[in-house]
């Protein structure tokens, strides 16, 4: 809970052009900054996909979510949209959220993948320790933050395929790989499939690239 705490506060005092996120057991490369400043000089994007993912060079683009790690923000950007900042007392997705919503907002993104960051995972760290009884319960807190971020900006038309890709890199994988009860896999299920329904995705035309992780549900 502290986390998404304590992200926020440094966003409030930050008076930089961009803000990025280093988790204090992680290290980046000794050029890091230096690359992302020579990007930020040259295009002024709103936000920065500060990644080596093969995926991320090979197709330009990120659909779903990004971790905290793989992001950079204009401050300008983030400013302006002051409702936007990371979601607290939530076990997880709070940077999948925060991210999220910011890709919906732009198309100004650039992508910077020699600027090398280093995640280390450890065991005893949040990742590691989810509470599938707690989990359960957030994600309907995921959908209701979603649901009031597109009834408010709407942009729900240009972000179908978005947010039915966030869908299978949240609650879809949560679901393959955490050991919920039958009970809470149907809430999840439930949940999920009334924004489904709500948004309309299963007409979209990119139902089809889901019809694995649908029929799952």
């Amino acid at each position: 809970d502290g986390v998404s705490m304590a992200r926020n506060d440094g966003i409030s005092v930050a008076t930089g052009d961009y803000i990025i996120f280093v988790d204090s057991d992680d290290t980046i490369e000794p050029d890091y900054i230096e690359k992302i400043v020579a990007d930020t000089e040259k295009h002024s994007p709103d936000l920065l996909v500060i990644s080596d993912y093969d995926w991320y060079q090979r197709k330009r683009e990120v659909l779903g979510a990004l971790p905290t790690w793989a992001l950079g923000i204009k401050k300008s950007f983030l400013d302006k949209y002051s409702d936007i900042r990371f979601p607290e007392h939530l076990q997880v997705c709070e940077d999948g959220l925060f991210s999220h919503q910011l890709l919906a907002l732009t198309d100004n993104v650039s992508f910077i993948p020699q600027a090398h960051y280093f995640y280390r995972q450890r065991e005893g760290s949040s990742e590691h320790s989810i509470n599938h009884v707690r989990l359960a319960n957030n994600i309907e807190r995921w959908f209701e933050i979603l649901d009031n971020f597109y009834t408010k900006h709407k942009v729900i038309n240009d972000n179908k395929l978005h947010i039915l890709s966030f869908i299978r890199v949240e609650p879809f994988y949560r679901m393959y790989s955490v050991n919920f009860t039958d009970e809470e896999r149907k809430s999840i299920a439930d949940i999920v499939l009334r924004f489904v329904k709500k948004y309309k995705l299963l007409k979209s035309p990119y139902k089809k690239m889901f019809d694995t992780d649908f029929k799952f549900f």
